[in-house]
Formats: structure tokens, C-alpha cells, sequence
């Protein structure tokens, strides 16, 4: 069985209620259940989350909320695999479980297309234990570029940048937060997401993933251009 879990945490600092927040009329927390559905490659869409406010969201929709989230998975340290890996553990049935997909609700201009090719890309092979999406990152944020500071003295964060020319620098990828898989027995060997052998899938659409306001209004200006026909 391949299962969604959509990782819904309350408590947000940067931005409260955040997986409450509308898009195009839409929570979202509902995007994320709503793209799992019509995916149509799920046994069962589970929301994880520690809050009672969240899992009345979900209710009336396929998406079930099991139980409620331990607070100790759910402070602002706690890891999304915990979470999951208490999933597996408590949720009845869970041993025939083959695949979590993980959607979290932060980044709602995911496709179903994304979704599916992360499922796909993880049960392709038996040697591949997990799959994300990654977007390619600008040559002028490339990490062998980038410095750290310690108090105010400024260090390269990779020493084999020193003098590196822009054409001699590789392409660079960082995960974009639209999809998710591994594997269940892997994620229980590795006890994290993504793990052992990792499938990258490269989106090339703009996404956008929510952690403060100033996202959320990147996000809302998305929704504008839609109503007038720009994107």
C-alpha cells in the first residue's frame, strides 16, 4: 500500500495558522489533501497534526487524522520523520504499508504530475529507498559561493570555493517541499527523510513554499495573475 501523510504542525513563529491559510478560496491544508486525492496512487491520506483546529479542517474531506500528534512532536525541533515513524508504529494496518509520500501544506502550487513521479521514482527499483523534488539554484547562491559569519569574521562555507570562476561551478539543487517518498522499511532502518539511496526529481516551474508572511504574499500574488489570465 503507498500512503500520503500530510505533516501539519501548529505552532508556527514565522507565520501562525499558517496550513489554515486560503489560497483561491482554499486552505492550505485542504490544497495538500485535495492534490493527494486526485493523484489517485494512495490506499489512505493520513494529516498529521497535533492540533484539534487543524484535524476539524480535514474532517469532511477523504483525509483521515488518526489521533492527535504527541506536543513532543510537534515543538518547533521536532523532526517531520518522528512524526511519521509514530504513524507507522501506532496506525492499524501499517505493516502493509510500502510507501509514505510526504505533502506538506507550505507549498500548495505543487502538481499532481510532481506527486506521482516521486511515488514513481521511489518503487521504480528495489535499490532506491527515497525520492524528492529539488529546483535548481541560481549560479549567484551557488554553495560554493555562499559565506558563513562567526561574529563578524566572514568564511567561505566550502573551502573549494576560493577563487572558483562562475563557469567552473557545477549545477546545484535544493529540495522544494513539493513531494516527498520513501520507503517504510527505509525510513525505519535511517530514521529520516529523505534516506539511503535518493532519486532527485528537477522541478522546473517557480514553486513557492511558505515560511513567513512575505512568502505567503508571493504566494497570494500568484493567485492574482491567475484570475487575469498571466499565468
Amino acid at each position: 500500500m503507498d500512503i500520503a501523510v500530510i505533516p501539519a504542525r501548529s505552532g508556527s513563529k514565522g507565520l501562525p495558522g499558517k496550513n489554515l491559510l486560503q489560497f483561491k478560496g482554499v486552505s492550505l491544508l485542504r490544497h495538500a489533501i485535495h492534490t493527494a486525492e486526485k493523484a489517485g496512487v494512495f490506499s489512505s491520506i493520513i494529516v498529521s497534526t497535533d492540533s484539534h483546529e487543524y484535524a476539524e479542517e480535514a474532517a469532511g474531506t477523504v483525509a483521515e487524522v488518526p489521533f492527535l500528534r504527541d506536543p513532543l512532536l510537534a515543538r518547533d525541533c521536532s523532526k517531520v520523520s518522528d512524526a511519521i515513524i509514530d504513524l507507522v508504529n501506532k496506525c492499524e494496518g501499517a505493516q502493509r504499508w510500502r510507501t509514505i509520500s510526504i505533502l506538506e501544506p507550505t507549498c500548495p502550487l505543487r502538481t499532481i504530475q510532481m506527486v506521482k513521479d516521486c511515488l514513481f521514482a521511489t518503487t521504480a527499483s528495489d535499490d532506491v529507498d527515497s525520492a524528492l523534488t529539488l529546483s535548481k539554484v541560481p549560479l549567484k547562491f551557488h554553495y560554493r559561493k555562499q559565506f558563513v559569519l562567526q561574529d563578524t569574521t566572514a568564511r567561505l562555507a566550502d573551502s573549494s570555493g576560493v577563487n572558483v570562476n562562475r563557469q567552473e561551478l557545477g549545477n546545484a539543487f535544493i529540495r522544494n517541499g513539493a513531494a516527498y517518498c520513501v520507503r517504510v522499511n527505509s525510513l525505519l532502518r535511517y530514521k529520516h527523510v529523505p534516506c539511503g539511496k535518493i532519486v532527485g526529481i528537477v522541478i522546473d516551474e517557480e514553486l513557492v513554499n511558505i515560511d513567513d508572511l512575505q512568502d505567503y504574499q508571493t504566494l497570494l500574488s500568484y493567485e492574482m495573475m491567475s484570475k487575469h489570465g498571466d499565468i
